[in-house]
Parts: C-alpha cells; structure tokens; sequence
C-alpha cells in the first residue's frame, strides 16, 4: 500500500470545487461553519472536523495546523471484542471559515459527498448525507442548507484522484469507511428515538445527547471489528 503522507500529498493537492462560487448558494459559506447548527450548541466557537487516519500528524509534519486557533485533538474509543478504534476530530475556534482553501482537510474537500467504499477499496456509492446535520436535515424536513446534491462532469476527475488517494491507503480508507458507518449509525439511533418515544428529530437529538447515546458505540465497534475482518481477509493490514 502507498506511504500515507504520499496519499495526502495528492489529496492536498486535488482542489476538488463542484460548482464555481457555490459558497454564494447558501449565502454565507455554510459547510466552512455550519452557523445555521452551531448557533444553538454549546461549542458554537468551535469547528469539529473528523480527521482521516494519520491526517491530524500529516498536518502537523507540513505546518498546516498553522492556520487554525484554539487547536484540540478530541478523541472517542469504540470497541468490541480485542478489537477497539479511535476517531480522531479537530476543533478549532471557528468565526467564519476557519481553514485556508488550499490546506482544508479530506472532508472538507470532499463535502457534500461522502464516497462509499467496499473493503477491496472501490466506490460503491456516494452518500449526500456526509455530515450529522445533514441527516438533521432530512429527518426534520428541513430545507438542505448546501444546495451542491451532484458531482459535475467537469470535475469527476478530481473527485476519482480523491477517492483514489483514499483507496491507496488501507488505514485512511478505514478510517474514511469508519466515518461513514458512524454517521449511518447516528441516523439509525436517530430515527429508533423518535420511533419508539413519539418524539421530534430534535427532541430525540436532546434526549440522546443528555443521555451520552448519539450512537450505539457497542453495536458500531462490533460492525467496524467485522469490517477490519474482512480488511484482513482481503490482504489489507491496518
């Protein structure tokens, strides 16, 4: 497998824009601050931006962490069975766009879709609900803040050399596909609270936050033990 920092220099490398300006569609840059959501959290000064294996000392090693203020690594452990995975999420004081254009990270580069991959490292799918507010969104029917649903002919190229970069490690790409199962099971808890208790998305949203549940941690470190299985079984070492 390629040599991670290899992978993110062509990441960092791909500047990935799927409409020209598309910061002026929703008016004031809404995926580099999400103040439509933050205004009513606690942390609203803050920025969260999950990190892709090794991303966080990538960053480090070519100085790009110079560009932030107020810089804290959060970490959050599943396990299950011997197995356990770490998430790693940056945040950082955020008044406007807290990143410079070309050194924003891998999700930032990729929002709003969230590619989809399978264990032998091809695209299967593409998700257009890349980020927990997204899924907010659409549980609440609420109108999608990004108005950016499709990926341009124009710039499929730069799309493919991301996911390309990410397939090239088996680590980032696990780490890319751990997000991903994350978010499918934040919806999943989501949607099981508002069921089984009659209650609004945000309610559910409240109740699950007071309860420390957004997600089954058990259930998704059983899922990710599972998919590092069949990482192995297909040659890949994490």
């Amino acid at each position: 497998m390629a040599d991670e920092f290899d992978c993110f220099d062509a990441i960092y490398a791909t500047d990935l824009r799927y409409v020209p300006g598309c910061w002026e569609f929703c008016g004031d840059a809404h995926c580099c601050h999400f103040s439509r959501y933050r205004n009513y959290s606690p942390d609203r000064g803050q920025q969260k931006i999950p990190m892709l294996a090794g991303e966080y000392q990538y960053l480090e090693a070519r100085g790009y962490l110079q560009q932030y203020d107020d810089i804290t690594l959060e970490l959050q452990t599943v396990e299950s069975e011997g197995f356990s995975y770490v998430f790693e999420t940056l945040s950082v004081a955020a008044e406007g766009c807290p990143c410079e254009q070309t050194t924003r990270p891998t999700l930032c580069r990729l929002y709003p879709l969230m590619p989809v991959f399978d264990a032998h490292g091809g695209v299967i799918d593409i998700d257009i609900e890349c980020t927990p507010f997204e899924i907010v969104e659409v549980l609440s029917g609420s109108p999608r803040a990004c108005q950016i649903q499709t990926l341009s002919f124009a710039e499929m190229s730069n799309f493919l050399t991301l996911c390309a970069a990410v397939a090239a490690s088996a680590r980032i790409k696990f780490s890319l596909m751990a997000l991903h199962r994350a978010q499918v099971a934040f919806k999943q808890n989501l949607e099981r609270k508002m069921e089984q208790e009659k209650l609004s998305v945000f309610e559910a949203l409240a109740r699950l936050g007071q309860e420390d549940a957004l997600i089954d941690k058990p259930r998704l470190g059983t899922e990710l033990r599972v998919l590092a299985e069949a990482f192995a079984q297909s040659g890949n070492v994490l």
